[in-house]
């Protein structure tokens, strides 16, 4: 494969809608988002109509209103759950069923408990539904896995774009813009491939890419990080980086210029290994916690480049002091709570601090594993959690043969997604999931031929949802 193939100059991809689409997604975060769930219920036909009309163009601006999250994520998974029901044919033609199978079978018990929770313990209904949340994100999946043209070169920089754009607002700390907030969690892995890029275009392995947005996407990132300066880059973000680079560092690699039997067990070699690290990494860090938290108790974690101490050092106290005791309450919660099924209602992980305080956490356990048994059940949780790594090993496999430019999100995708399994759980967060489960599913069943647009005519009015 030669990388005169990054695009091709027959692609075509309609601007001017995917504008139409993006102008709504901000508007509405910057005037509604803030405003409570009611006003969201507004935005439900549009979003069902551009769900049963899948259109790259609409990726853009769905994904925006997506990570706004709460009724809306929840409310767009259900329409899946619902647009699945008629695409049965589809979903046994590309060897979805056993993934729709799974989603569609323990339904049942997520409704069940939803319900209860309302009348016999007064949730509100939104409350209730917010925790099934990782259950909705894999009806994102299901779905990028349906509808792969969904996911094209343009579409796909277009969305990094928009992403890097949100930098620049971060930065500058735009109190007017406080509604774009819920999509700074894109921010990282839309830098990762920017760094990816960067790193691939000064070693000569690509050339100079030739999307207009690419280009703006990676001038605006030099440009905002030389002059705001860098943020606070979380542990989760550097060992995504990490993987992601496993998979570029190497030109001949990258390239595919290996014999087809070597890259494909190459792939297979690497991407395994990544997908079966994160339970030893789990294990060994809560074994050594005890041993080591104390030497790390007076680092700052809450700036990586404070002055006396080293970037290692804060990575260090992170990893140990905050992270491995939570681990250690977490995992002894869930033998002590855990059933077999998702719970009725979530409870809430007591560990000791470095001082052997007991402390009660209001927050996550921040490990994508523990938290999908935590609020999943052994059954459910279990399931889920093969579900996720066997889609990023397959999202790795998957990139045999395929574009190089794709190729860099794949990585980038499966380099954050493997970091947060072990050290958070963003990626399936109601303001994130959908973004990174269908841009897997998508990636995973995208070829060649998917990722090229089509000429076609200038939008009208009327087919800014089903193109007719």
């Amino acid at each position: 494969m030669t990388t005169n193939t990054l695009f091709s100059k027959k692609e075509e991809f309609d601007y001017g809608l995917a504008a139409i689409h993006l102008f709504v997604a901000l508007i509405f975060g910057l005037l509604f988002v803030n405003s409570g769930e009611l006003i969201k219920f507004v935005l439900l036909p549009y979003i069902a109509l551009t769900l049963y009309y899948p259109k790259k163009e609409a990726l853009p601006g769905l994904t925006l209103l997506m990570c706004y999250g709460t009724i809306l994520t929840i409310c767009g998974s259900l329409i899946i759950l619902v647009i699945s029901l008629t695409k049965i044919n589809e979903i046994k033609l590309k060897r979805l069923l056993p993934l729709w199978l799974m989603l569609i079978c323990s339904f049942p018990v997520y409704a069940y408990n939803t319900i209860t929770r309302i009348f016999e313990f007064n949730y509100t209904l939104v409350d209730s539904l917010v925790l099934n949340d990782y259950y909705y994100a894999f009806w994102f999946l299901l779905f990028g896995a349906l509808n792969p043209q969904l996911v094209s070169k343009k579409s796909i920089s277009f969305i990094l774009f928009v992403t890097i754009i949100i930098i620049v607002f971060g930065r500058a700390n735009i109190s007017a813009l406080s509604g774009l907030s819920s999509l700074f969690r894109l921010i990282s892995v839309s830098e990762i491939i920017i760094l990816l890029f960067l790193y691939l275009i000064f070693t000569k392995t690509i050339p100079l890419l030739d999307d207009i947005y690419v280009r703006l996407s990676l001038v605006i990132f030099i440009l905002t990080r030389t002059l705001l300066g860098l943020p606070q880059y979380t542990f989760t973000f550097y060992l995504g980086l990490l993987i992601g680079l496993s998979f570029v560092f190497q030109k001949e690699f990258f390239l595919q210029k290996y014999n087809t039997i070597k890259t494909e067990k190459t792939l297979k070699l690497r991407s395994s290994f990544f997908v079966i690290l994160p339970f030893p990494f789990l294990i060994i860090t809560m074994i050594i916690t005890p041993l080591y938290a104390v030497q790390y108790e007076f680092v700052d974690m809450s700036d990586y480049y404070f002055e006396g101490q080293t970037v290692f050092d804060a990575i260090m106290a992170k990893l140990f002091v905050d992270r491995g005791l939570l681990w250690i309450g977490a995992v002894e919660g869930v033998m002590n709570y855990t059933t077999l099924l998702p719970p009725m209602e979530e409870w809430f992980i007591s560990f000791n601090n470095i001082k052997d305080i007991s402390l009660k956490a209001n927050f996550e356990a921040h490990s994508l594993f523990i938290e999908l048994i935590r609020k999943n059940g052994y059954i459910m949780g279990g399931l889920l959690s093969v579900t996720y790594l066997h889609w990023q090993y397959k999202l790795i496999k998957s990139s045999k043969g395929q574009d190089p430019y794709l190729n860099v999100f794949r990585y980038a995708i499966f380099g954050v997604a493997i970091a947060v399994f072990m050290t958070g759980q963003y990626t399936l967060m109601l303001t994130t999931s959908f973004y990174f489960m269908l841009i897997t599913g998508a990636l995973v069943n995208a070829t060649n031929e998917d990722a090229k647009e089509e000429v076609g005519t200038p939008p009208k009015i009327k087919n800014i949802f089903n193109g007719t």
